[in-house]
């Protein structure tokens, strides 16, 4: 077999460190003025909360000119519905709960919690709140330690996983 040499060494780790970087940074995903109204849209990546067999969490920040918006998508097993009054509770890293709370009524649709191919075929919903800089800086400066959702037939809650909290602080950070 062959030695590889030095120089094609040093070419294979660049273009390894490049591909991972782009595959696993956390970025601002779209940033454009709209033609028709001229608001100016500033939206994140999206970034898992939550990933397990039963339940798969994700959130983005977006920024309509001054108005500062959160995206969550999350999906289940089954169908699902979350009626107005209910809530999602995001407890931080120094135990602070974050309460927001849904003002319309929401019946889980196929592939509406995925972010692509992955739950595609799940049900699943997509929940925005106008949120403050305030909201936006706990999230920065604390780690999501769990969230709770609360539907129509009861709660879901789950931790979120170190990893995924500190990529939700990078994005949070990014808006």
């Amino acid at each position: 077999m062959k030695k590889v040499s030095g120089k094609l060494k040093v070419v294979f780790l660049m273009l390894i460190m490049v591909v991972s970087n782009t595959a696993f940074s956390q970025k601002i995903a779209e940033d454009y003025v709209d033609e028709f109204t001229k608001d100016k849209i500033i939206r994140t990546s999206w970034e898992k909360a939550i990933s397990k067999s039963d339940i798969g969490a994700y959130i983005r920040f977006e920024r309509k000119n001054d108005t500062l918006r959160f995206n969550f998508k999350f999906m289940l097993l089954s169908v699902f519905s979350m009626p107005p009054g209910e809530n999602l509770m995001i407890m931080l890293d120094n135990t602070e709960v974050i309460k927001l709370t849904n003002t319309d009524y929401h019946v889980s649709c196929i592939g509406c919690g995925a972010t692509g191919f992955a739950g595609s075929k799940l049900p699943g919903l997509d929940l925005l709140w106008n949120v403050d800089k305030e909201f936006v800086g706990k999230l920065k400066n604390h780690k999501i330690k769990k969230i709770r959702i609360y539907l129509r037939d009861g709660y879901m809650e789950e931790e979120v996983k170190e990893k995924f909290a500190i990529k939700i602080q990078q994005i949070a950070a990014l808006i």
